[in-house]
């Protein structure tokens, strides 16, 4: 399940690399690696946040003396993936939008008649797109979805770990906000301050 929500991730920059090799004859290995990194990335993503979220509430919980396994919070904490994977699905489809708006060049002559080296070129195709108002937008609007995954996510420690609503609440409140914090973060790490 949590596989398939990453995968629903991939969409968007899956659309910008297959425009990428449709234009390119001889990628550069790097390029081709750094393409694939984008794509797969989502879905290293969603895994990443399924374990801090289980990892973290597990060792809190246990402060507060919940009991139960690891394992059962796995399975009930993947539930609290969902809302985190409809955000990334209206994410791919602002990345789709942005980048089926840009113009890309039609083949390599005319990519490289822009005095770019490919790899600076995609990159700079790229962050235009990723700089856009409306991604930042969207990327401000999944705090909104990980508030709503922190309601799954205390639903899960409660159930799973014998948890009183308010400890769970706190529990999950704790690896929610690490991820808060990190959308902010990518918020203001490509937007100038003033």
């Amino acid at each position: 399940m949590v596989f398939v929500f990453g995968l629903v991730g991939s969409i968007g920059m899956l659309f910008f690399s297959w425009q990428v090799w449709s234009i390119t004859d001889n990628m550069p290995a790097y390029t081709e690696f750094e393409l694939t990194g984008e794509v797969v990335g989502p879905i290293l993503f969603v895994f990443f946040v399924w374990i801090l979220y289980t990892v973290t509430a597990h060792l809190l919980a246990n402060l507060y003396g919940g009991r139960g396994p690891i394992v059962r919070l796995f399975r009930t904490s993947a539930w609290a993936m969902i809302p985190i994977a409809l955000w990334l699905l209206l994410r791919s489809i602002v990345q789709i939008f942005l980048f089926y708006t840009m113009e890309f060049p039609s083949n390599r002559q005319e990519l490289s008649n822009l005095g770019f080296d490919i790899e600076e070129q995609i990159a700079s195709l790229l962050e235009t797109g990723l700089e856009d108002l409306i991604y930042v937008a969207t990327i401000l609007l999944g705090i909104v979805f990980v508030v709503w995954s922190w309601n799954y996510l205390s639903i899960a420690v409660q159930e799973s770990k014998d948890l009183s609503p308010d400890e769970a609440k706190k529990v999950a409140g704790v690896p929610a906000g690490i991820l808060a914090c990190y959308l902010l973060y990518l918020v203001f790490q490509w937007q100038p301050l003033f």
